[in-house]
């Protein structure tokens, strides 16, 4: 059992190390979270509204109001913390 905090510890640290990095922000974090912007835009023209999306910001342009998806509220740590799928092997 010690063996499994210690591991998981680490790995947590070096995950979570690696998404603050500059690195892992240039070439992880911005890509997923424009990514999520750009589903998340789609989703709301479906719903009836007309949104532009630019990078990581969603535009209502009808009410002029816009939104930014801002660092720990993209779901990157939840995804560092999910539990992988189990081996079926």
């Amino acid at each position: 059992m010690i063996r499994f905090f210690v591991l998981f510890f680490v790995i947590m640290m070096a995950l979570f190390t690696v998404e603050l990095l500059p690195l892992g922000q240039q070439y992880f974090v911005t890509p997923l979270t424009s990514g999520l912007a750009a589903v998340s835009g789609v989703l709301i023209d479906l719903l009836g509204r007309d949104v532009l999306t630019q990078g990581v910001i969603i535009y209502d342009l009808n009410a002029r109001f816009a939104i930014e998806i801002a660092a720990g509220c993209n779901g990157v740590e939840a995804m560092i913390l999910r539990k992988p799928p189990a081996n079926p092997s």
